[in-house]
Parts: structure tokens; C-alpha cells; sequence
């Protein structure tokens, strides 16, 4: 019993473990959780590097929408890398035959399809401002849509020649028996041309022949007695017909080497002409090369309008899937995640201005500083022309450290009535004379100049390099200086 309970208890464990086991591969394979992470990887990719957008800002729930439609734009430009590593690669293949050379050709092209997407987008995004209309944007967009469909031409030409390979080698194979034919004859033509003094000679030979075998045939009629003198035997007829053959035998011999030695004479010719017309047949063999099937392909559409209509429908399909990104980007109207993009690129635009006014500010009033530190005329004047953003008010900050060095007692008085003066927008010579005699009138020839010409300066500034420039010449008034 002790026994049989162990056993039973062992297998009961083990179902257990195997039960948890299995439960375990099932969670980890439809766990909910671990999906949604591959599906946000996925989409990350898809619209952070492939569609140049902001997937953070996308991720959130208020922009769902905008989302999808990213997705979507990434989803395109991948597939429109795929579809140009594949067109790449094999443009490549037809023309080296080296599949590893082609498939990192492809790979290459692919990425350098999709580096150009991406650029297209980025340019297309979102910027601060007025919402354009859709003619707008086309006009603005014209060149990108241009490049895209010359990309989707360039991309959809090596998948139609390899989309209606059969076709084409069809083709090529009926060209070259054409083309084989014509120039078959062609050197059939030009070897009898070299052969000509050969044929002669065989004619010659040939008619020397005929002579000789019309002796012989005399010759033996004549020893029969049937032509001739009539009487049987060898007479002197016959010794005559014996030496006609023989010199008919002469000149076939002569013949013969006359036309062994044209033979020998023209053998080099003729194997020349067959070594040309072999490696030109070759040649035509071999040129399987890209130009040759898109040469061909061309006259497929041209001769035959069911296959041209065919190929300008997959053309016309890869061209659409290159532009069709753009072409979202285009017709979507501004959505809550371009306005909220819009938003903080102004919002960066006016830190970005702020912080450099900040700067501004901070370096002119430590240059200031510097200035009220320094006991060297020459110093000060360096530390002015560094301070000055421009040549006028470089001139008014002269004028200032002329008046500086002067040490009037009253400056900051005759100065503030100056500026409050010129805030007013309505001063003229004989307010400037009136105040200079009030405030001035212990003032010699040479400081109420002075004042003058400064006076003349600061009514040429506007507003805003005005308030600078009072900000600058209080800074460094003689009393602070003093």
C-alpha cells in the first residue's frame, strides 16, 4: 500500500508540475502586458524614426488620432525602404552578377531611400505661425513631391523589370535570333566577297574537267573506230586526243595550286570575319545587362498596349506608395498635436530670446562695471567702444566720456532735463537752448558744444536704442564715477 500511495502521489506531482509549466508558456505567450510593449516598440520606431515625429508627445491619450495617422507614415516610409533595397538590389545584380555585392548594394540604397523620406517629413512639420491652406502648402512642397515621385520612378523601374522578367527575356530572346539571322548573311556576304578569285579558280578547274572527261570520251570512240578515221586501234588521231588530255591535265594540275595557295592566302581573312561575327554574337548573348532590359521593356509597351498598360499600373502603384506620406502630410489639416508642437517651438523661440536679452543685459552691465573700475582714460575708452553695439552710439558714449572728463557738477541734472526732453518727442533748438540756460549756464563754449552734439545724437535713436543708451549714460555719470 505504502508503495502504490508513493507511486500515485509521483505522478499526481507530476501533472502538477507539467500543468504549471504549460500555464506558464500560455501567459508568457498571450501575456497582455508583454504585447503591449512590443506593440509600443513597434510603434516608437515606426513614428520616432521612420516618420520623424515626437512619440512621447503622441503617446499620450489626447492625441490618439494623430498617433494613428504617424503609424501609418512610418509604416510607408519602411515599406518604401523595403520595396527600394529590393529595386536597388537587383539593379545592382543585373549589372555585376555578385549576390553579395547586390544585397549590400540593396541594404545600402534602402537606407539612403529612407534617410531622404525622413528629411522630406522633417521638413514638412509642424511650424509656429498662421496655418497655411492645401495650395499653399502645395506650392511650398512642390519641389519635395517632385523629388518623391522622381524616387518612386527610380525605385518602381528595377521591380518592373523584374515583375515582367519572363516577358522581357522573351523579347530579348526573339531580337537576338533576329539580329543573329541579318548578321549571319551579313558574313556570309563578306566571306564570298573574299572568295572570289577562289571561285574562279574552282570554275576553272571545274570547266578543265569537263574538257578532259569530253577527250576521253572521244579518245575511246576514236580507238573504236567510230569517229575519226574509222579504224580501230591507236592511230595518230588518237595519239592527238591522248595529248590534249595531257595538257588538259597540266593546267587542272596548275590550277590546283593555284587554289591551294588562294586557300592559304585568304584563310586568315575568312577566320578574322568568323572571329568578329562570333565575338559580336556574343556579345549580344551576354548583354543581359539593365539598360538592355529596360531598352526592351520599352518596346513591350510600345508593341503591345496590354503590357504597357500592365507595367504603367505597377509604376504608377510604387510611385503612389513613395508620395503617399507626403501627400497625408499635405491634405491633414493641423491637428491637436501640430498645434501643441507649434506651441512649444514659440515657447522655445522666447526662452531662447529671453535668455539672450538676459546676457545682453548682464554683460552690459558688468562691462559697466569695469568701466566705473578703471582709472585709465585709454581703458575706459576700450571698455566704451566694447560696450557700444554700433557706431552711433559708440559716438554718444565718446561724447559721454568727454563730459566725464570734464566733471560737471551738473550733469545728472542738465542730463535729465535733456532726456526728459527728448522722451517727449517734440524737442527743438530753442527747448535745448532753454534748458541749457537753466541748468547750464556755467557751462563754457567748448561743454555747452559738447552738448549739443550729444543732444543731436540721441534725438536720432529710436525709442528702444534710446532707452539703452540713457540706461548706459547714467551708469556712467560722473557723480557715480566720482
Amino acid at each position: 500500500m505504502n508503495i502504490y500511495h508513493r507511486s500515485n502521489f509521483g505522478r499526481k506531482s507530476a501533472r502538477s508540475i507539467y500543468r504549471k509549466s504549460q500555464q506558464q508558456q500560455t501567459s508568457s505567450i498571450i501575456n497582455p502586458q508583454s504585447f503591449k510593449d512590443k506593440k509600443d516598440k513597434v510603434e516608437e520606431f515606426l513614428i520616432s524614426f521612420c516618420a520623424a515625429a515626437d512619440f512621447k508627445l503622441l503617446k499620450k491619450p489626447e492625441f490618439e488620432r494623430e498617433r494613428k495617422k504617424y503609424v501609418s507614415i512610418g509604416t510607408s516610409v519602411i515599406f518604401t525602404a523595403l520595396l527600394a533595397s529590393c529595386s536597388g538590389g537587383y539593379a545592382f545584380f543585373t549589372a555585376v552578377k555578385a549576390i553579395n555585392l547586390s544585397v549590400g548594394f540593396g541594404i545600402l540604397w534602402g537606407a539612403m531611400i529612407l534617410n531622404i523620406d525622413r528629411a522630406m517629413l522633417i521638413n514638412m512639420s509642424p511650424k509656429s505661425g498662421k496655418q497655411p491652406n492645401f495650395f499653399q502648402k502645395l506650392v511650398v512642397a512642390s519641389p519635395r513631391l517632385l523629388l518623391s515621385i522622381a524616387i518612386g520612378v527610380i525605385i518602381s523601374t528595377p521591380l518592373t523589370l523584374k515583375i515582367f522578367e519572363k516577358e522581357i527575356n522573351a523579347q530579348i530572346e526573339q531580337d537576338f535570333v533576329k539580329v543573329e539571322k541579318v548578321q549571319q548573311e551579313a558574313k556570309k556576304n563578306e566571306i564570298n566577297k573574299v572568295k572570289v578569285e577562289l571561285e574562279k579558280i574552282e570554275s576553272r578547274i571545274q570547266e578543265l574537267k569537263k574538257n578532259k572527261t569530253a577527250k576521253q570520251d572521244e579518245l575511246i570512240e576514236e580507238i573504236q573506230g567510230k569517229i575519226g578515221s574509222g579504224k580501230e586501234g591507236e592511230g595518230a588521231a588518237a595519239k592527238s586526243i591522248k595529248e590534249s588530255i595531257k595538257k588538259i591535265e597540266d593546267d587542272i594540275a596548275k590550277e590546283e595550286v593555284a587554289k591551294v595557295k588562294e586557300e592559304q592566302r585568304i584563310q586568315p581573312e575568312i577566320e578574322q570575319i568568323n572571329q568578329k561575327y562570333d565575338r559580336e554574337s556574343n556579345i549580344r548573348k551576354d548583354s543581359d545587362g539593365f539598360l538592355n532590359r529596360f531598352a526592351t521593356r520599352e518596346k513591350i509597351k510600345h508593341h503591345n498596349p496590354t503590357a504597357g498598360l500592365a507595367i504603367h499600373g505597377v509604376e504608377f502603384l510604387l510611385i503612389a506608395i513613395e508620395v503617399f506620406p507626403l501627400l497625408i502630410k499635405l491634405m491633414s489639416k493641423d491637428g491637436n498635436y501640430e498645434e501643441a508642437i507649434k506651441l512649444e517651438q514659440e515657447n522655445t523661440l522666447k526662452n531662447i530670446k529671453k535668455q539672450a536679452e538676459n546676457n545682453v543685459e548682464i554683460q552690459e552691465r558688468q562691462q559697466l562695471i569695469d568701466y566705473e573700475y578703471q582709472t585709465n582714460d585709454l581703458d575706459r575708452q576700450v571698455l566704451l567702444a566694447k560696450s557700444a553695439k554700433d557706431p552711433q552710439s559708440f559716438n554718444i558714449l565718446l561724447k559721454m566720456f568727454e563730459l566725464d572728463s570734464l566733471k560737471l557738477d551738473l550733469y545728472n541734472k542738465l542730463l535729465d532735463k535733456l532726456i526728459e526732453s527728448i522722451n517727449r518727442h517734440n524737442t527743438s533748438q530753442q527747448d535745448f537752448d532753454s534748458i541749457i540756460s537753466i541748468y547750464g549756464n556755467s557751462l563754457s563754449d567748448h561743454e555747452r558744444a559738447t552738448y549739443a552734439d550729444l543732444f543731436a545724437q540721441l534725438q536720432k535713436l529710436s525709442q528702444k536704442d534710446l532707452q539703452r543708451t540713457i540706461t548706459l549714460l547714467k551708469s556712467v555719470s560722473p557723480q557715480q564715477t566720482a
